[in-house]
């Protein structure tokens, strides 16, 4: 006979709910309860206790707290895995349903370094707002590493960046390849650089160098080469800049040689010079320090929305259609 007595009734927050897989994401993305709950718009004690309940409903400890620093256990990294998927579907449910009401705006938000807005995304760009009018859009000009993180914030929907070969890819996004930077010394007219026939790593520290800031990816590239060349500590680094075109007026002053990666573009323009600057020598050193590739990066899971995947489609045919 079955036990009429009814089984004990729960309390709400100790039940499984998806606001807890919510709240439990966000704290281990942010690492810190203050952050979660600010970005839930919720209360600290709310998001403890989802967060506790959760914990109690799957018997395991999920977060540890070492010397005032909050971390995942090995249990948390894998419930981490395993709701990811599922918290980014179901938060892309309401934007998908808003994107099929016909009066919606679509919005894209592309990340993106100076470099490439001033050279290789002008054409998509103006394409993209004469074949999408009714999109609104916006472009923010950051350093790769910042156009990243707007991508991984939720920021941006799409990063059009450069990442080293050695660069690790986070699995938790996709990434199109769409061209290369190479690395490049940039020179006046009749600079000994101009007329050796082969650049060794001595020859272009013997000059004053203008190079990339320090949290560029061509900055580490270079520091790493140079560091194995036995050659960092001869460096002379007289002007220091995010932007090759600076790098190179510097150049034209006379005061030092730039090392760095260039839109292919940019060292066309740099050699022919015009607008009142001199040409340029303007030489490719791929064999010592390689090449920067550019990608265009995005989140996976959820919903790609078509006026987002159309920039996308745009940009990388865009550079096929002109090489």
């Amino acid at each position: 006979m079955a036990d009429p007595t009814p089984p004990p009734q729960r309390r709400y927050f100790k039940e499984l709910r998806f606001r807890q897989f919510r709240a439990f994401r966000e704290v281990a993305r942010t690492m810190s309860f203050t952050a979660a709950a600010d970005a839930l718009r919720i209360s600290r004690p709310s998001l403890w206790q989802q967060v506790r309940a959760l914990e109690e409903e799957l018997g395991a400890a999920l977060l540890r707290t070492e010397n005032q620093q909050l971390s995942l256990t090995e249990d948390g990294a894998l419930l981490v895995e395993l709701i990811k998927p599922l918290v980014e579907e179901f938060d892309s449910i309401r934007t998908l349903f808003a994107d099929r009401r016909t009066n919606v705006v679509r919005r894209l938000r592309v990340a993106t370094t100076s470099s490439l807005l001033a050279h290789e995304l002008q054409h998509p760009v103006q394409l993209y707002a004469q074949e999408h009018p009714a999109v609104r859009f916006s472009f923010v000009e950051r350093p790769s590493k910042e156009a990243f993180s707007l991508l991984e914030s939720g920021e941006a929907d799409l990063a059009v960046v450069g990442m080293l070969d050695t660069t690790p890819r986070p699995e938790e996004f996709v990434f199109d390849e769409w061209l290369s930077y190479p690395f490049v010394v940039v020179c006046p007219r009749g600079h000994p650089l101009e007329k050796a026939k082969r650049i060794e790593v001595r020859d272009i520290v013997g000059h004053p160098m203008l190079l990339p800031t320090a949290a560029t990816n061509a900055r580490q590239r270079i520091t790493a080469t140079l560091e194995e060349a036995s050659c960092l500590g001869a460096v002379n680094a007289v002007i220091e800049s995010s932007t090759a075109l600076v790098l190179a007026r510097y150049v034209e002053m006379g005061l030092g040689v730039a090392v760095c990666s260039i839109s292919p573009q940019l060292a066309d323009e740099l050699r022919t010079g015009g607008h009142g600057h001199p040409p340029l020598v303007v030489r490719e050193v791929r064999s010592i320090f390689g090449e920067e590739p550019i990608v265009i990066a995005r989140r996976k899971g959820g919903y790609l929305f078509s006026h987002v995947d159309g920039f996308r489609q745009l940009t990388l045919s865009s550079i096929q259609a002109g090489r």
